[in-house]
Protein backbone atom coordinates (compact mmCIF):
# COMPACT_ATOMS: atom_id res chain seq x y z
CA UNK A 1 0.00 0.00 0.00
CA UNK A 2 1.60 3.05 -1.31
CA UNK A 3 2.29 5.81 1.79
CA UNK A 4 0.27 8.78 2.26
CA UNK A 5 1.97 12.09 1.88
CA UNK A 6 2.47 13.84 5.13
CA UNK A 7 4.30 17.08 4.54
CA UNK A 8 3.81 18.57 0.54
CA UNK A 9 5.51 21.51 0.35
CA UNK A 10 6.18 22.95 -3.39
CA UNK A 11 8.91 25.07 -4.03
CA UNK A 12 9.65 27.61 -6.71
CA UNK A 13 13.05 29.02 -8.72
CA UNK A 14 13.41 31.31 -10.60
CA UNK A 15 16.86 31.55 -12.75
CA UNK A 16 17.65 34.73 -15.11
CA UNK A 17 21.14 34.24 -16.44
CA UNK A 18 23.24 36.63 -18.70
CA UNK A 19 26.47 36.01 -19.97
CA UNK A 20 28.79 39.40 -19.12
CA UNK A 21 31.92 40.56 -21.63
CA UNK A 22 33.26 40.03 -25.10
CA UNK A 23 35.92 37.35 -24.69
CA UNK A 24 36.36 34.29 -27.09
CA UNK A 25 35.99 31.77 -24.32
CA UNK A 26 33.15 29.81 -23.98
CA UNK A 27 32.54 28.48 -20.64
CA UNK A 28 34.87 28.33 -18.02
CA UNK A 29 36.73 31.73 -19.09
CA UNK A 30 38.24 33.72 -16.73
CA UNK A 31 36.60 37.68 -18.37
CA UNK A 32 32.89 36.10 -18.99
CA UNK A 33 30.75 35.00 -16.07
CA UNK A 34 26.72 33.85 -16.29
CA UNK A 35 24.76 36.57 -13.87
CA UNK A 36 21.83 34.66 -12.08
CA UNK A 37 19.60 37.53 -10.73
CA UNK A 38 16.77 37.62 -9.24
CA UNK A 39 16.93 33.78 -7.99
CA UNK A 40 13.64 33.24 -5.91
CA UNK A 41 13.30 29.84 -3.85
CA UNK A 42 9.43 30.19 -2.74
CA UNK A 43 8.06 27.27 -0.39
CA UNK A 44 4.39 26.65 -0.18
CA UNK A 45 2.52 24.05 1.75
CA UNK A 46 -1.05 22.84 1.09
CA UNK A 47 -1.04 20.53 4.60
CA UNK A 48 -1.80 21.41 8.12
CA UNK A 49 1.30 19.67 8.73
CA UNK A 50 4.15 21.61 7.59
CA UNK A 51 5.27 25.47 8.52
CA UNK A 52 7.57 26.75 6.21
CA UNK A 53 9.73 29.94 7.14
CA UNK A 54 12.56 32.08 5.30
CA UNK A 55 14.12 32.80 8.23
CA UNK A 56 15.08 30.89 11.11
CA UNK A 57 13.27 33.14 14.15
CA UNK A 58 11.13 34.68 11.62
CA UNK A 59 7.10 33.60 11.25
CA UNK A 60 6.38 30.28 10.59
CA UNK A 61 3.11 29.99 8.00
CA UNK A 62 1.81 27.52 4.81
CA UNK A 63 4.42 29.95 2.42
CA UNK A 64 7.83 31.90 2.79
CA UNK A 65 9.90 33.21 0.24
CA UNK A 66 13.95 33.89 -0.69
CA UNK A 67 15.37 35.88 -3.29
CA UNK A 68 19.30 35.73 -4.51
CA UNK A 69 21.24 37.76 -7.10
CA UNK A 70 24.99 36.33 -7.93
CA UNK A 71 27.07 36.53 -10.98
CA UNK A 72 28.19 33.06 -11.49
CA UNK A 73 31.11 31.14 -13.56
CA UNK A 74 30.10 27.61 -15.02
CA UNK A 75 31.06 25.22 -12.64
CA UNK A 76 31.68 21.42 -11.96
CA UNK A 77 32.60 19.20 -9.43
CA UNK A 78 33.94 15.86 -8.83
CA UNK A 79 31.78 12.54 -7.17
CA UNK A 80 30.39 13.13 -4.09
CA UNK A 81 30.35 10.48 -1.54
CA UNK A 82 28.81 12.18 1.31
CA UNK A 83 26.71 15.39 2.62
CA UNK A 84 29.91 17.01 3.66
CA UNK A 85 31.22 17.13 0.41
CA UNK A 86 29.31 19.55 -1.08
CA UNK A 87 30.88 22.31 1.15
CA UNK A 88 34.33 20.72 0.70
CA UNK A 89 36.39 22.75 -0.62
CA UNK A 90 39.40 22.95 1.77
CA UNK A 91 42.38 21.51 -0.59
CA UNK A 92 44.29 21.50 2.41
CA UNK A 93 42.51 18.76 3.62
CA UNK A 94 44.92 15.28 2.71
CA UNK A 95 43.26 13.40 0.18
CA UNK A 96 40.42 15.43 -0.25
CA UNK A 97 39.37 15.30 -4.09
CA UNK A 98 35.74 16.12 -3.90
CA UNK A 99 36.05 19.67 -5.17
CA UNK A 100 34.47 22.16 -7.08
CA UNK A 101 36.42 23.04 -10.13
CA UNK A 102 36.51 24.90 -13.38
CA UNK A 103 38.31 24.77 -16.99
CA UNK A 104 38.66 27.00 -20.19
CA UNK A 105 37.20 25.83 -23.75
CA UNK A 106 39.24 28.30 -26.52
CA UNK A 107 35.95 28.51 -28.21
CA UNK A 108 32.76 30.84 -27.59
CA UNK A 109 30.36 28.19 -29.53
CA UNK A 110 31.68 24.89 -28.15
CA UNK A 111 31.38 23.89 -24.35
CA UNK A 112 34.40 21.75 -24.61
CA UNK A 113 36.72 22.62 -27.22
CA UNK A 114 40.70 22.31 -26.08
CA UNK A 115 39.98 22.36 -22.76
CA UNK A 116 42.18 23.40 -20.22
CA UNK A 117 43.41 20.88 -16.84
CA UNK A 118 40.86 21.52 -13.74
CA UNK A 119 41.52 24.49 -11.51
CA UNK A 120 39.85 23.51 -8.30
CA UNK A 121 38.24 26.36 -6.53
CA UNK A 122 39.24 27.01 -2.45
CA UNK A 123 35.77 28.69 -2.34
CA UNK A 124 32.82 28.53 -4.14
CA UNK A 125 31.87 32.07 -4.22
CA UNK A 126 30.97 33.35 -7.74
CA UNK A 127 30.35 29.86 -9.30
CA UNK A 128 27.76 28.36 -6.70
CA UNK A 129 24.41 30.58 -5.04
CA UNK A 130 22.87 29.00 -2.10
CA UNK A 131 19.75 30.02 -0.42
CA UNK A 132 17.72 28.58 2.52
CA UNK A 133 14.52 28.02 4.36
CA UNK A 134 13.56 26.41 7.67
CA UNK A 135 10.58 23.71 7.92
CA UNK A 136 8.61 22.41 10.68
CA UNK A 137 5.79 20.18 11.74
CA UNK A 138 3.32 22.40 12.87
CA UNK A 139 3.14 22.38 16.97
CA UNK A 140 -0.19 20.20 17.77
CA UNK A 141 -0.51 18.33 14.80
CA UNK A 142 1.60 15.53 13.87
CA UNK A 143 4.85 15.24 16.33
CA UNK A 144 7.11 13.84 13.64
CA UNK A 145 7.31 13.06 10.12
CA UNK A 146 9.86 10.91 8.89
CA UNK A 147 12.40 10.39 5.96
CA UNK A 148 12.03 13.85 3.95
CA UNK A 149 12.75 13.69 0.03
CA UNK A 150 12.18 15.45 -2.87
CA UNK A 151 9.04 14.04 -4.65
CA UNK A 152 8.90 16.06 -7.94
CA UNK A 153 11.22 18.52 -9.53
CA UNK A 154 10.94 20.59 -12.84
CA UNK A 155 14.32 21.94 -14.68
CA UNK A 156 14.08 23.78 -17.60
CA UNK A 157 15.47 21.63 -20.25
CA UNK A 158 18.74 22.45 -22.28
CA UNK A 159 19.63 25.42 -19.61
CA UNK A 160 22.55 23.89 -17.61
CA UNK A 161 20.75 24.42 -14.39
CA UNK A 162 22.00 22.10 -11.59
CA UNK A 163 19.81 22.35 -8.55
CA UNK A 164 21.20 20.42 -5.19
CA UNK A 165 18.97 20.61 -2.18
CA UNK A 166 20.09 19.20 1.03
CA UNK A 167 19.08 18.73 4.76
CA UNK A 168 20.51 17.65 7.82
CA UNK A 169 20.99 14.64 6.96
CA UNK A 170 21.73 13.97 2.50
CA UNK A 171 21.30 15.33 -0.18
CA UNK A 172 19.83 15.07 -3.93
CA UNK A 173 21.40 16.66 -6.68
CA UNK A 174 19.01 17.40 -10.06
CA UNK A 175 19.65 18.57 -13.55
CA UNK A 176 16.67 17.21 -15.21
CA UNK A 177 13.12 17.17 -14.81
CA UNK A 178 11.65 14.19 -12.48
CA UNK A 179 8.00 13.43 -11.01
CA UNK A 180 6.68 10.75 -8.71
CA UNK A 181 10.09 10.17 -7.73
CA UNK A 182 9.58 6.89 -5.28
CA UNK A 183 11.27 6.79 -1.66
CA UNK A 184 15.23 5.66 -1.88
CA UNK A 185 17.09 5.69 1.37
CA UNK A 186 19.93 7.27 0.09
CA UNK A 187 17.52 10.43 -1.27
CA UNK A 188 16.28 10.98 2.36
CA UNK A 189 17.08 14.95 2.73
CA UNK A 190 16.58 14.65 6.64
CA UNK A 191 15.61 11.06 8.32
CA UNK A 192 12.76 13.66 10.58
CA UNK A 193 11.07 17.04 10.56
CA UNK A 194 9.57 17.70 14.40
CA UNK A 195 8.24 20.65 15.78
CA UNK A 196 12.04 22.19 15.85
CA UNK A 197 12.37 23.99 12.93
CA UNK A 198 15.32 22.72 10.44
CA UNK A 199 17.52 24.08 7.64
CA UNK A 200 16.81 22.97 4.33
CA UNK A 201 20.05 24.52 1.91
CA UNK A 202 19.34 24.87 -2.25
CA UNK A 203 22.50 25.05 -3.57
CA UNK A 204 22.06 26.67 -7.60
CA UNK A 205 25.25 26.42 -10.28
CA UNK A 206 25.61 26.64 -14.07
CA UNK A 207 26.90 23.37 -14.74
CA UNK A 208 30.07 23.51 -17.37
CA UNK A 209 29.72 19.96 -18.45
CA UNK A 210 26.59 20.70 -19.72
CA UNK A 211 26.45 20.87 -23.67
CA UNK A 212 24.45 24.10 -23.80
CA UNK A 213 26.80 26.13 -21.44
CA UNK A 214 28.96 27.99 -23.38
CA UNK A 215 29.50 32.05 -24.23
CA UNK A 216 27.41 32.03 -27.45
CA UNK A 217 24.08 30.59 -25.90
CA UNK A 218 24.67 32.53 -22.33
CA UNK A 219 21.17 34.56 -23.76
CA UNK A 220 19.41 31.14 -23.27
CA UNK A 221 20.44 29.89 -19.99
CA UNK A 222 17.39 31.42 -18.05
CA UNK A 223 13.89 29.26 -16.75
CA UNK A 224 11.88 28.04 -13.83
CA UNK A 225 12.54 25.32 -11.33
CA UNK A 226 10.24 24.02 -9.27
CA UNK A 227 10.53 20.86 -6.43
CA UNK A 228 7.93 19.32 -4.12
CA UNK A 229 8.93 18.22 -0.75
CA UNK A 230 7.32 14.75 1.32
CA UNK A 231 7.84 13.39 4.31
CA UNK A 232 5.99 10.30 5.90
CA UNK A 233 4.12 9.59 8.98
CA UNK A 234 6.18 6.36 9.87
CA UNK A 235 9.99 5.38 9.25
CA UNK A 236 10.75 3.61 6.50
CA UNK A 237 13.63 1.72 8.46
Amino acid sequence: MKMKKLIPALCMLLVSAILLGTSTYAWFSMSTEVSATGMEVTAVSDAIFLEISATEAGTYATSAAQSLTANLYPVHHEAWSALADIEDYDLTTAGTYDNWYYRYSDDAGVYNSNMTAKAYLDDYTGYVATTSYWVEVRPGSQSTGYDLIVSDISIPANKGITVVIAGADGYKEFSASASDIAYAAADVLSNTVTTTAQEIKVYIYFNGDDTNVYTDNAAALTGQVTFNLQAFPTDHT
